[in-house]
Order: C-alpha cells, then structure tokens, then sequence
C-alpha cells in the first residue's frame, strides 16, 4: 500500500481543512515525521487507521472521540484517504456530523460512510452505507484486520515493544497472514483429512476380514476363498435338484386342478335336479292362489259400490256442518260492534265533562310558557359568560403548570449538559497523561534496551551494527502498575462520560415531551372554546324553537 493523499477536517488537532500530499514525500522513498509531543503525528496514523478500519491505531479511541473538541456543532468532521495498491488507486471517506432533532434543541450525531475504486470512466462506488460495511472491504482488501494493520503497516506509538516480545504463536499469526499462507495450510489439512480417511478404511477392511476368517475356521484368505469356490459348486449342485422339483410340483398341480374341476362339475349337475323340484312345487302352489283370487274379485266389486255411496253422504253433512259455523262467526262480530258504540258514546260524553277544566289549564301554560322564554334568554346569555370565564381560568392554569414545568426541564437539561461537557473535558485530560505515561515508559524501555548495545553488534531492532545515538532514559520512572492504574481511571471516566450523555439525552427528551404536551393542550383548548360557542348558539335557537311550537298547539288545542 503506497498514501498518496490524506485530507482532514475537524479531526484531532487540525480544526481547518489539511490536505497531505505523499506524492512528493514518495518520490525520496523514505520520509520521516517529527516534531513535539501532542503535535498531531500519531493523530495521521489514526486517521489512516479510522479510514480503513474505523479503529484508532491503538485501538483506544474512536471515530466520535477524534472530534475536535474546538469544532463547531456546524462543522463536520471528515477523513478522506488516498492510496494505491498495486495498479489500482482507492479513496476512503469517513464523515462525522451534528445535527438537530426536529421540534427540538438536541443534537444527534450521524455519518457516512463510503469507498471508491477508480476505473478508466472515474469513481465507481466499491462500499457504502453503514461502518461496518466500508470496513469489511478494507479487510478483504488488505488482507489485515485493524489490529494486524496496527502491528504490521503502521506501529503506533507505545506498541513497538509489543510486536518485538510477542510470543511465537503470535508472530506466526501475522507471518501467516502477511504471506498468505492459508491456502497451503488448507491443502496441508485436506491431505491429513485424506490420510486419516484411508487409514480408517484400511482398519475397517481388515476387522472384517479378521471377522471372516474366525467365522469361517479359516487361517489365510487362501484357505477361505477355496471354502468359497466349494460352497460355490455345492450350491449350484443344489440349485440343479431345486429346479427338477419345482418342474415335478408344477405337474402336480396340474393334476390336482383337472380334479377340482370334474368334482365341481357333478355338484352343478346335482344342485340343477334339485332346483328343478323346487320350481314344480312352486307352480302348484301359484295355480291354487289364482284360483281363490278369482273367487274373490266378484265380492269386492260390490264393497266398493257401497264405499262410494257413504263418501258423497259424508260430503253433504260436512258442507251443512261449515254453513253453520259461519252464522255462528257472523252474530259473535255483531255483538262486539255494538260494545264498542256503547264506549265510543261514554268516552264523549266525558271528554264534554272535562273540556272547561282543559280550556283554564291550556291559559296558565301560555302564561307560563312567555316567562319561560324570557328566562331561556337570560340563561343563553349567563351560560356564555360563564363558560368563558372558565375557559380564560383554565388556560391561565395550564400555561402557569407548562411554564413550570418547562423551567423545570430546561433547568435539568443544562445541568446535563454541563455535567456532559466536564465529563468530555475530563476524559480527554485523563487520555493525554495516559498518552504521555505511556511515552515515557516506551522511551525507558528503549534506554534499557539500549545499555546493551555495542558497536558491530547489530541492534534487535533495526539490525544496524553502528549506534551513534542511543536512546536516553527520561526523568523519573514509570511502573506497568502506574499505567495499568491510568488506563483503568481512564476507562472508569468513559464510563461516566457516557452516563452523562444518557442524563443529558434523557433530559432533552423530558424538555422535548414537557413542550410538545403544552401545545398539545392549547389546541385541545382552542377545540373546546369553538364547540362550547357553537352549542351555546345552537342551544337557544333550539329553546326559541320549542316555545314557539308549544305556543302554536296550545292555541290549536283551544280552538278544538
């Protein structure tokens, strides 16, 4: 893999736009980058790092902790990396940016995510989309994962040392990965399985054969195949004797079929004679039956004479019978029409009782009704007066609860956000006296390394055999456990970082909820206000309605 160009924005230290230009740096071949500590040179191998494998090359940091913390909510932090591999030339873009929710003050981060491969018509897009997906066709690309590419292509600060005491098994790992070696190892186990495979089969034949020699009382396979060619001829003797046996069974049964056939025969001949008695005596019988029914014909013409003379008698009496229902019906109608004249009369002469009685209640419920109208008006208008009034009261109400409690939020929501900022502040403190510790740890470990070289014998590092500068211990020391203790404090304080930024979305949701419900309640306001009038309005044109109707029959009623 040879850089040709990384562009940065709002990444690390570099808050402007930073384009680095390799091309020129390539044309030495080997090119050295200096300068004080926390001047920004590990911060190119991370974003080399982030690019490919959205990983920092110490693998402690992520993409949203490489934030310029002097960036702008509006600005967006971008890493684009260039380079060749082969023939071919690849572009890497990774994209961090804020933005606001809808309807609120909060911000939520989102990205993107893409890689180009350049082909003789420009671009074509090669991955997109989610993190994941760009850093896959990195790995499949390179060959390397993100901790490989870390101890391989790029040796970050403080793990040199690392790959240099790494066990064999580990070194093997990256050796392997490095020279492709997978394709001989699988070649190598598929030759394994393949042996093990014919040495089981082998086993396998030779239990058998084993088996067979015991069963069979033979010592050598020699011995048992000539038991076979005997038991061989043995058989087909046998089989010769089976097929003259069967050909004297099939001829038996021939035999016995044409038997079974003549005795069938004299048992039909026998059942013939017998069925033909029957059908004699079946005859007699049927003449003898024939006879008595001509005898009996002559009396049943005159029973039926006599059965049609009783069906007309039977006729004429049940039409009498119906006649004499129907005057019954007719007189029972009659009656009960004259019982209803009789109470029709009465009920007349009552209501000629009763009609001045009606007349004097008919003139108090016109009275009543005029003053009833007029109270009806009075009411309409009270009712209105009323209902505003209540309505001015409750959203007095409401708006004093929402204002208090949209304080409330907001005061909560910056405390979160304070508490969010320090925690931010704080682990970024914390990762630089980490950074540093581990630093000066590297640099002492070099100065031990280093108490034991001489000149002409070839450093374990470079395998150079001339050391005009050695490397300097720094003041002070610092002990595995002290960065143990650093990494650990450093953790712990991501860990209420975190915390802090789930408070602070928490109470922007809470500040989100608080002002949405108090516009929700406005219009639900404004609803009630507008169907409270138009009732009111309906409600006395109805009561004006009733009394005019009332009126009119009343009157109606008089003149009855």
């Amino acid at each position: 893999m040879r850089p040709i160009r990384l562009e940065l924005s709002a990444f690390g230290p570099y808050l402007e736009h930073t384009v680095i230009d390799f091309e020129k740096l390539n044309e030495a071949g080997l090119f050295l980058i200096t300068g004080q500590t926390g001047g920004g040179k590990t911060t190119l191998l991370d974003a080399m790092s982030i690019a490919l494998f959205y990983k920092s090359t110490g693998g402690r940091r992520t993409f949203q902790d490489m934030r310029c913390l002097a960036a702008a909510d509006s600005d967006r932090t971008e890493v684009v990396y260039h380079f060749a591999l082969g023939e071919d030339e690849y572009c890497f873009r990774r994209t961090l940016y804020r933005r606001k929710k809808r309807g609120s003050d909060d911000f939520i981060t989102e990205e993107e995510n893409e890689c180009k491969r350049r082909t003789a018509d420009g671009w074509a897009l090669a991955a997109s989309g989610a993190a994941r997906n760009v850093t896959g066709y990195a790995e499949n690309l390179l060959s390397l994962t993100a901790e490989q590419f870390s101890q391989v292509i790029v040796l970050p600060q403080g793990k040199f040392m690392q790959l240099l005491r790494a066990n064999s098994t580990e070194k093997a790992a990256i050796l392997k990965t490095l020279f492709s070696c997978e394709l001989w190892e699988r070649i190598a186990m598929k030759f394994t399985e393949r042996q093990k495979k014919l040495y089981a089969k082998r086993e396998t034949c030779e239990t058998k054969l084993k088996s067979l020699l015991e069963k069979h009382g033979a010592e050598t396979a020699e011995a048992l195949a000539a038991q076979t060619e005997a038991l061989r001829l043995e058989c087909a003797r046998t089989e010769k004797a089976l097929a003259a046996a069967k050909e004297a069974l099939t001829l038996a049964q021939k035999q016995y079929t044409r038997a079974l056939q003549f005795e069938q025969c004299q048992k039909a001949e026998t059942d013939a004679e017998a069925q033909l008695k029957t059908a004699e005596t079946r005859a007699a019988s049927a003449k003898a039956q024939y006879t008595r029914a001509e005898q009996n014909r002559a009396g049943l013409t005159k029973l039926t004479a006599e059965k049609d003379t009783l069906l007309k008698r039977s006729e004429q009496l049940r039409a009498e019978q119906e006649r004499s229902l129907q005057k019954e019906q007719l007189l029972k109608e009659l009656r009960a029409e004259e019982e209803r004249e009789r109470a029709v009369q009465k009920q007349a002469e009552d209501d000629r009782q009763k009609l001045p009685e009606v007349l004097r209640r008919i003139a108090v419920g016109e009275a009543f009704t005029e003053k009833a109208d007029a109270a009806k008006d009075r009411l309409a208008s009270l009712l209105q007066t009323q209902t505003i009034l209540s309505e001015q009261l409750a959203a007095l109400k409401t708006r004093s609860d929402a204002a208090k409690a949209e304080a409330q939020c907001k005061k909560l929501w910056g405390a979160a956000e304070d508490a969010a900022r320090t925690a931010r502040l704080t682990v970024v403190g914390q990762d630089k006296l980490l950074s540093a510790a581990e630093a000066k740890w590297n640099q002492n470990s070099a100065a031990e390394l280093a108490t034991g070289l001489t000149d002409g014998t070839p450093c374990p590092v470079c395998g150079a055999v001339h050391h005009p500068v050695l490397a300097v211990p720094c003041a002070g020391e610092t002990t595995k456990e002290e960065l143990d203790a650093l990494r650990k404090k450093l953790e712990d304080l991501r860990q209420e970082q975190s915390r802090a930024g789930r408070r602070r979305k928490s109470a922007a949701r809470g500040r989100f909820r608080t002002i949405k419900r108090r516009k929700r309640r406005r219009k639900k306001h404004h609803r009630k206000r507008r169907r409270a009038h138009s009732g009111l309005h309906c409600g006395a044109n109805g009561a004006r309605r009733s009394a005019k109707a009332c009126s009119a029959g009343a009157g109606r009623t008089q003149e009855t």
